[in-house]
């Protein structure tokens, strides 16, 4: 089953590091990536505003997938039919050179009720010190 997991390793002040875990049947797939709580937060208004606005696609980035930065990997989700299934293009960065330019592209599917859910755990983990792990299943 295609699934998210952030697992936050530490947090000071606004700054988290999350490790993240993306499965799907081809892939299996971790990274580190810096976040503010303030991005998480406005990440989960752009993945609500796409499910409850009937957006037909959005785009998300965690971290800065240019520059000399720490790793970085975006979600670009778009719905697939009128039964609520959504499919989620991830972009996740391969720390296994300096210069930044190896990527793993794959799509994990979804549904409505699952991404909701997970939008409103991001703002708990940005929130609440004590949540330590969100995922999408």
């Amino acid at each position: 089953m295609d699934n998210i997991k952030f697992k936050k390793t530490y947090q000071e002040d606004n700054l988290i590091n999350i490790k993240v875990f993306i499965s799907s049947k081809f892939v299996n797939i971790w990274q580190d990536c810096y976040v503010s709580c303030e991005e998480l937060i406005e990440h989960s208004k752009i993945i609500l505003n796409f499910i409850n606005k009937d957006e037909t696609e959005s785009y998300v980035e965690f971290g800065d997938k240019t520059g000399q930065c720490t790793p970085s990997f975006s979600m670009k989700f778009e719905k697939v039919d009128s039964c609520g299934h959504i499919r989620i293009e991830m972009d996740m960065e391969i720390e296994d050179n300096t210069i930044r330019k190896h990527r793993c592209q794959f799509y994990i599917k979804t549904e409505y009720g699952l991404f909701e859910k997970f939008a409103n755990s991001l703002v708990n983990l940005a929130t609440n010190k004590e949540c330590k792990e969100i995922s999408l299943t």
